[in-house]
């Protein structure tokens, strides 16, 4: 018996540590990517005036840095044994947190630079708002179902039991169907400005290069929360790598998104699509009223 105790606790250090590893390696993909582009960090956005794009960035680079740490701080004092019960509830809901504001930072730049490349149409404004809306309650709905049943839990469980189908699946549908749409509308601008050239321009391109990358990065984030049920069968160690993981993706989808549009909207070509996102009022690429 005392082998096999010893046995168990040795398999339990060495996960904690295998954990711990790749949890720090999410944190040093975001450092690292901060390092590599903090030249362009400075010419593209500290140089431009206070916008709402550059709030969104700072919030995508150094709101998730911080969220990072406090993360894979809080999952270090959990695999302690630090917290009380009701501590080990705060602490997961401090994760759910986490999560929304994680996605709801991402969906905020996407729903900006779709505002902007349908020339601030206030038709546009509407209907990207409501579907915003919808999603942000779905995700919120999903989560608080999430959260409800963690909260009322009378021992320290969060780690060694899986959440409800119901709640991750009404996250994954509201996250999915915002990501949908967004590339849906890309698309269909594309088509939709095919005789004016714009859809053979730079800008075009990047406009649909940036959308499928973060379609199929999401797709893949989604995909891993609403198989939660299959991932939680190799134990709660491999969902801490994965949230850490999710955290530092969106983080670098956020900032590349904002990078790319601001290197791109410098060009004199383009410095009114700059001016939009920065929440100026003309209109791009080609006349057209914003009804």
């Amino acid at each position: 018996m005392e082998v096999t105790a010893s046995a168990i606790d040795l398999n339990h250090t060495w996960m904690v540590q295998a954990t711990s590893f790749v949890s720090f390696a999410a944190l040093a993909m975001q450092v690292w990517e901060l390092v590599i582009h903090v030249i362009d960090e400075v010419e593209y956005v500290w140089k431009s005036k206070m916008s709402p794009m550059k709030v969104l960035y700072i919030w995508a680079r150094y709101g998730q840095l911080v969220a990072q740490i406090t993360n894979l701080v809080t999952a270090q004092l959990l695999s302690m044994g630090y917290f009380s019960p009701q501590g080990c509830a705060n602490a997961f809901l401090l994760e759910i947190f986490i999560s929304q504001q994680a996605i709801l930072c991402v969906e905020g730049i996407q729903l900006m630079r779709l505002f902007a490349l349908y020339n601030q149409s206030r038709r546009v404004k509407y209907m990207l708002l409501s579907i915003f809306g919808i999603s942000t309650v779905l995700e919120v709905a999903g989560n608080f179902a999430t959260g409800k049943m963690y909260s009322t839990r009378a021992e320290c469980t969060m780690l060694v039991s899986a959440p409800p189908d119901s709640g991750l699946a009404w996250f994954a549908v509201g996250a999915g169907m915002f990501q949908v749409v967004v590339l849906g509308m890309t698309f269909s601008r594309q088509l939709s400005t095919k005789h004016t050239g714009w859809s053979r321009t730079p800008l075009s391109s990047l406009m649909m290069k940036d959308s499928l990358f973060v379609f199929f990065l999401l797709f893949v984030v989604l995909s891993t929360v609403v198989g939660y049920e299959a991932v939680w069968s190799f134990g709660p160690s491999f969902w801490n790598i994965a949230f850490g993981w999710y955290i530092a993706l969106l983080s670098i989808a956020g900032c590349r998104l904002i990078i790319n549009m601001r290197s791109l909207a410098l060009g004199p070509i383009h410095y009114d699509f700059e001016a939009s996102i920065d929440g100026a009022s003309e209109p791009l690429f080609y006349n057209e009223s914003n009804r």
